[in-house]
């Protein structure tokens, strides 16, 4: 896990005058709205069955919660979408419509993730391969404040730029890749002002 205070000292210099827990606050807005946007963070759970199961339970890293359920593996076998869904009073378990799988099969469960409000760390995965992105959002809500010492809404401007051109990049991944994408799942600008 990558904690994000560590990652501070490499925006804070581009924004004179602001406080380390307001630029903490829009790299943790900015990884929601991009994970939940783009589908990108990742992760899966497997495990060998002992028996036919109904649900399953997942073990979801710290400091995020599954998002949606990208696709459901028993054995070699991918199970239709409308099969299973997330138990919508523990979102770590997903129900399966009819008992599934037998002894020794493996259930494979690939899930994106949204980075909790107070989100501290990202898993290595997902931080190597987008951080410049939750970077260009979060520089970009910040140079848009407005009345502060570092605002610029040129700045601003190009840095959303950027976070659109690597958000496309990030849903073309998903989708080359068969993730099944919600494009209805989207939020707007967080505001931490």
């Amino acid at each position: 896990m990558y904690q994000i205070k560590e990652l501070l000292p490499e925006l804070l210099p581009l924004l004179p005058g602001c406080e380390s827990p307001v630029a903490l606050q829009a790299v943790r807005a900015a990884g929601r709205e991009f994970a939940r946007e783009s589908g990108a963070y990742l992760a899966a759970h497997q495990e060998e069955l002992s028996e036919s199961v109904e649900a399953v339970c997942v073990a979801v890293p710290e400091d995020a919660v599954i998002f949606r359920i990208n696709r459901v593996f028993c054995g070699k076998r991918m199970l239709a979408p409308r099969s299973y869904r997330l138990d919508p009073a523990n979102h770590t378990r997903v129900l399966l419509d009819k008992p599934t799988g037998q002894k020794g099969e493996v259930i494979r469960v690939e899930y994106s993730m949204l980075p909790t409000p107070l989100c501290n760390a990202y898993a290595e995965e997902f931080f190597n391969r987008y951080w410049e992105a939750v970077k260009a959002k979060a520089l970009a809500e910040l140079f848009a404040m407005p009345q502060k010492p570092w605002s610029n809404g040129e700045l601003s401007s190009y840095h959303r730029a950027a976070y659109l051109r690597f958000k496309a990049e990030a849903i073309e991944e998903m989708e080359s890749a068969g993730k099944p994408l919600d494009q209805h799942c989207t939020i707007t600008g967080a505001r931490f002002f």
